[in-house]
């Protein structure tokens, strides 16, 4: 088993983990439909923290199969991404038990600073990482792309305007696909 394999493992349970926290959040919101009201922002978010983790696995965490020899600190530091994104999972999904009864618009907007400071702390993460670890320029267009996203994000963090959130949700929507078609053409 090559060292890439190994760390495909470990990758895999930990957004496996994410990803079943989010998934099992919105199947709790959907058997107690009658004493919760879902807030569109909430879940809109929620969703595209799904997306991050699917891109990250199917265009982020693949580039590191050519690293020869990531080492213990380029080991933790692929690493990390993930558990990165089991925390935004954490910090947007509501606990089942306590979902019942909880208004999740006001939820959403007391726990702003720590979904959108930790998504934008990923952002730049993942650009270092790249960087140091599988050797590519910090500026490549992927990381143009996720400037705009710290940018939307620290906006997101600091902002309790609900207008706001719902308008730079589609701009960061856009910029999720706009990272993907330059993937698809850079690799």
């Amino acid at each position: 088993m090559s060292r890439f394999e190994y760390l495909s493992v470990l990758v895999s349970i930990v957004i496996a983990y994410a990803m079943s926290e989010a998934l099992s959040g919105w199947g709790q919101m959907i058997r107690v439909r009658d004493r919760v009201r879902p807030y569109p922002l909430h879940m809109g978010w929620s969703i595209l923290s799904v997306l991050l983790m699917i891109q990250w696995w199917w265009g982020g965490f693949w580039r590191y199969r050519d690293v020869a020899d990531l080492g213990y600190f380029g080991f933790l530091a692929v690493l990390s991404e993930p558990v990165l994104l089991v925390l935004l999972s954490f910090v947007l999904t509501p606990h089942p038990a306590e979902l019942c009864g909880r208004d999740l618009r006001a939820e959403y907007f007391r726990n702003r600073r720590w979904s959108f400071g930790i998504a934008a702390f990923l952002l730049v993460e993942l650009a270092l990482v790249d960087a140091f670890v599988a050797d590519q320029s910090l500026w490549h267009p992927r990381n143009a792309i996720r400037g705009l996203g710290v940018a939307v994000l620290v906006t997101l963090a600091i902002s309790a305007r609900e207008r706001l959130h719902a308008a730079l949700l589609a701009v960061a929507y856009a910029l999720l696909f706009a990272f993907v078609f330059v993937t698809l053409r850079t690799g």
